[in-house]
């Protein structure tokens, strides 16, 4: 684990059985309080990033650290409630910035 990250991928690969892997031997710190932004084409693996981070899925191959926990360790709703993303298109406000558009669910669980 690298010293500071919030987030970690350490060597993840997913895939669907009979599929070609989505994801594929990804490595990945990132830092507490850095903003990320994930940019690529169609198909490249974001969303299915953001997934396991959040534990929607989980890696086929190595492992997710968040807060140097591996997501299978958290309770699943704390680890989703903890995490602030934006995710496009239809998931955002369209009269918000990115800043509110994250922010949203921690203010509803207050």
């Amino acid at each position: 684990m690298q010293n500071g990250a919030a987030i970690e991928f350490r060597d993840v690969s997913f895939g669907l059985p009979g599929s070609p892997e989505m994801v594929h031997d990804l490595s990945l710190a990132i830092p507490r309080g850095e903003m990320l932004l994930l940019l690529g084409r169609s198909g490249s693996g974001k969303t299915t990033s953001l997934k396991l981070i959040n534990r929607l899925l989980t890696p086929t191959r190595g492992e997710v650290h968040v807060e140097k926990r591996v997501t299978t360790e958290w309770d699943v709703i704390k680890l989703r409630r903890g995490i602030e993303y934006v995710i496009h298109d239809a998931g955002l406000f369209p009269h918000y910035s990115i800043k509110p558009n994250k922010r949203l669910l921690p203010t509803i669980e207050n």
